[in-house]
């Protein structure tokens, strides 16, 4: 079994032949040797052959072997290799050097055949519980690459030990260029420095609790801010002393924009909802009296007159200025409902609101010849605010003046389980489909025959229903031309039900 176990890789560096030789012997029964016999070339082996141990000599013609350990330990792809100097050179200065250069043992030549095996061993082992620690590193590591959020490890004094993947795309930056820079004074505003110092401070001295989500500013490359949200918990050694800080970032700075940019919007809205507001007020005061004024004199004009001529345009007039009052009233009327979010319930009686509307239009009924069929079977008491008087008349004003060219409007209040269904049903000159699907539009401009709609009252129909929490619609009318409309409407708690035949 033990031949299954991978060897181990030793470079072999010295300018003499028969030195390399000899240490081959030693070591090719239990180990790989490849060999290198000047400075350059130990340098080129260890690159690119990644050796797991070197037996360096120290003086050879082209660098030494001071050199090369200096060059092999500064370089992140060779540093973890171990390196025994091998040399006849035994005064302190030397070793000195040897350590300040990165050394990790001496032998002496001539090389003792035990104590070349014995350090050998002893740095192999070394080597491999190394780069089980290494792989377990790059390991955790590709964790952290893959991750979605930004992973940053600081030292006590704030100097970046560890920065992933994500955390480097985030910034724009290498993870060369992050490692070992202060966090604060090349990654933080000028402006905010003050404030992360601060609270820094504060969480290795546990003045605050770690795991508390902060959002901070950190600078790109390029210069432009980016918001993180941080969760931060404190690293401790051994010991239980803090040696640093683990963060976990999201980069939110898109949402942070979006929250800004509804926040301004919201903004907007009040002030266009306040003007929206002024301009109701001027429109029911300093619109809706002076027309409420000249209607008044113009039937006082009419009353005195006796001039057919003069009557018929005082008449005009008189229909000119109603016309803007309805308007004004159920522009104002259908703003104030689109600003409402709710509106308040009690138990209203459907049929009592069915008849007075027929009451109030009498006029224009008996105008029109129309005749109204409603068969009272009620009371149908239902869940509604008194806005719903308003959708009966504003439907029964919609079939009188379109529907005038009928014999007759039909009303019907239908059980539809846990709703009334309201139905008015005219036999005029109906609505297109084209338009049925946009009838409901606030100043759709609608044109039956000759006559023109402006669509707000069946607008603030809509709005009025869909605060009920109801259904609105239009249909053809089934049984001949003309139109049907109707609405539904919560049935109340107590509805009792008795026939009326009229």
């Amino acid at each position: 079994m033990d031949n299954l176990k991978p060897r181990f890789t030793i470079l072999v560096v010295d300018d003499e032949q028969a030195n390399v030789e000899l240490l081959e012997a030693y070591l090719h029964f239990e180990y790989d040797v490849i060999t290198a016999f000047n400075g350059f070339e130990a340098i080129e082996n260890a690159r690119k052959k990644k050796p797991d141990l070197i037996l360096l000599d120290i003086m050879m013609p082209d660098i030494n072997g001071f050199e090369v350990c200096k060059v092999l330990k500064g370089s992140k792809d060779t540093a973890h290799i171990p390196i025994i100097m091998v040399t006849a050179l035994s005064n302190r200065d030397d070793r000195a050097h040897a350590i300040e250069v990165g050394t990790d043992d001496f032998l002496s030549k001539p090389v003792d055949r035990l104590s070349l095996k014995t350090r050998v061993n002893s740095l192999l082992r070394l080597k491999a519980l190394q780069d089980e620690i290494l792989r377990e590193r790059d390991q955790a590591q590709n964790y952290l690459d893959v991750a979605g959020a930004m992973f940053l490890v600081l030292d006590t004094e704030k100097h970046v030990k560890l920065i992933n993947r994500k955390g480097c795309e985030i910034l724009g930056y290498t993870e060369e260029e992050v490692i070992g820079k202060n966090w604060v004074d090349h990654f933080i505003p000028a402006y905010l420095r003050d404030e992360v110092n601060k609270r820094h401070y504060d969480l290795i001295t546990s003045s605050i609790p770690a795991n508390t989500l902060v959002e901070d500013t950190c600078l790109t490359r390029q210069g432009t801010e980016k918001v993180i949200r941080w969760n931060t918990v404190l690293l401790r050694n051994t010991a239980g002393n803090i040696i640093g800080t683990l963060s976990s970032g999201e980069d939110i700075t898109s949402r942070k924009e979006a929250e800004n940019r509804l926040q301004e919007y919201a903004r907007d809205l009040k002030r266009s909802n306040e003007l929206k507001d002024l301009f109701i007020d001027i429109m029911s005061h300093d619109i809706l009296n002076p027309a409420g004024v000249a209607r008044g004199f113009t039937e006082i004009l009419q009353s005195m007159e006796t001039d057919q001529d003069k009557l018929h345009k005082l008449g005009i007039v008189e229909k000119s200025i109603s016309k803007i009052l309805d308007t004004i009233t159920s522009a104002a009327n259908l703003a104030r409902l689109e600003s409402a979010e709710e509106i308040e319930f009690m138990e209203l009686d459907l049929n009592s609101m069915i008849l007075e509307a027929i009451d109030a239009y009498k006029h224009e009924i008996l105008a029109t010849g129309l005749k109204i069929e409603y068969r009272e079977s009620g009371p149908y008491y239902a869940k509604a605010n008194p806005l719903i008087g308003g959708v009966i008349m504003n439907l029964l004003s919609n079939a009188l003046k379109y529907g005038s060219k009928g014999e007759k409007i039909i009303i019907k209040v239908e059980d539809a389980d846990k709703e009334w269904k309201v139905v008015l049903t005219d036999f005029g000159c109906g609505i297109s489909d084209a338009d049925k699907s946009s009838v409901f539009q606030r100043f759709k401009r609608l044109t039956v025959g000759d006559i023109q709609g402006y669509g707000l009252g069946l607008a603030i129909v809509k709005r009025t229903i869909d605060l009920h929490g109801g259904r609105v619609g239009v249909e053809n009318n089934p049984d001949a031309s003309g139109t049907q409309f109707w609405f539904t409407v919560k049935k109340g708690l107590v509805s009792p039900r008795f026939e009326i035949i009229c």
